[in-house]
């Protein structure tokens, strides 16, 4: 901040900033002329600009200096998840921490968290501020002063095997000298789980029978499941994720014993359940 002392003393005073949102003390710079100053954008660039009248010695020329001197803070983002990788179905966990290097309070912080692809945010919070979300997290936190950090806890579910993007973007009111770290983007990659089995229904029938539907009840089951009897691939029916159907042709319940049945869930992750045994009777 600059004010004019007066044409007759040839002095003008500044006030430079304190890097704490005040002032330090008053410091008097002479200049050769009696002159008149003010303050204006002049170049648009946002930051006040220095004009000065020298009007000494029977001449007039205006000085125009162009400000370098604001406050700036620079802001950094960084994001962790865990589980990596997620499992289709579960909960994840995305970190946000936002720190501020300075040398200046960054004020009017904000974050916004974008999560696209399979995976549904679930809720949000902050240590400090306030957050809303859908898709699309957006938190508030006011100011954040040099040295301190923020963090965003966000919880998702896993939809679908595949990918998810995650990015998370912070800004500010206060100029950041260093635009490079206010970003981050994470592919997050999401497995199908292992399937288990819990249940045959029926779990034996007579030797020679034929047209039975077998029910097979667990959890985890994804699109693509197959079923094994004996270790061979079957025609498998979905129903939902905790139930699978297989229609045993007559060649696999012409002679009793007992079969071992299976699911295998497709990749990405996924892979071979436990076994269970299915009895067939003598006739």
């Amino acid at each position: 901040m600059l004010s004019q002392e007066g044409f007759s003393t040839h002095r003008v005073a500044i006030l430079s900033g304190d890097g704490r949102g005040g002032f330090s003390r008053t410091r008097e710079v002479p200049v050769p002329f009696s002159v008149r100053v003010a303050t204006g954008d002049v170049n648009g660039d946002g930051r006040p600009d220095l004009l000065v009248d020298n009007a000494g010695a029977g001449l007039s020329h205006i000085w125009v200096i162009l400000s370098s001197c604001y406050a700036e803070a620079d802001l950094r983002v960084a994001q962790s998840i865990a589980p990596e990788p997620a499992i289709r179905g579960q909960s994840l966990t995305l970190a946000v921490t936002v720190t501020n290097s300075g040398p200046n309070p960054a004020a009017g912080v904000t974050v916004t968290e974008a999560l696209q692809g399979g995976a549904a945010v679930l809720s949000a919070s902050a240590s400090q501020g306030i957050c809303s979300y859908s898709q699309l997290v957006t938190c508030r936190f006011g100011t954040i002063n040099y040295g301190e950090s923020v963090t965003i806890q966000i919880v998702a579910r896993a939809l679908s095997a595949g990918a998810a993007t995650s990015t998370a973007e912070v800004t500010s009111n206060t100029p950041d000298p260093q635009r490079a770290n206010n970003s981050v983007s994470e592919v997050i990659r999401i497995n199908n789980p292992l399937p288990q089995i819990t249940r045959l229904s029926p779990s034996a029938v007579p030797a020679a029978g034929a047209g039975i539907s077998l029910r097979v009840s667990g959890r985890n089951f994804v699109r693509g499941a197959t079923l094994t009897w004996n270790g061979q691939n079957q025609r498998t029916i979905f129903v939902s994720d905790t139930m699978l159907r297989l229609a045993p042709s007559a060649r696999h319940l012409a002679i009793p014993g007992t079969a071992s049945i299976a699911v295998t869930n497709p990749a990405p992750g996924g892979g071979l359940s436990n076994t269970i045994s299915f009895i067939i009777l003598p006739p």
